[in-house]
């Protein structure tokens, strides 16, 4: 039985999902297929985001292309933010 709060992409029906930082936007995206999900601005996040994070900066297929920063992710938003306005898109991490 599916957990009826447990996001299934509407495209593929896949359920692996990522975290993305584009713009100003936050954005989750299905990872098998692409397609983008529910999205809301990411200062509206930011502020309830804890713990350790990777942000890394990945290209339109979604690979890595670079590491932006890793750590506390109450240190690394002002970074975050301002790569993302630059264009770049920011997967967003927990590191283990």
């Amino acid at each position: 039985m599916d957990n009826e709060n447990e996001l299934i992409c509407e495209n593929c029906k896949g359920r692996n999902f990522g975290s993305f930082v584009h713009y100003g936007s936050w954005i989750i995206k299905c990872l098998d297929c692409q397609a983008d999900g529910p999205a809301t601005s990411f200062l509206a996040i930011s502020a309830d985001l804890t713990g350790d994070f990777e942000a890394i900066e990945v290209d339109k297929d979604l690979n890595s292309t670079e590491i932006i920063f890793k750590g506390d992710i109450k240190v690394g938003i002002e970074k975050i933010k301002e790569e993302a306005r630059k264009g770049k898109t920011i997967q967003l991490k927990r590191a283990v």
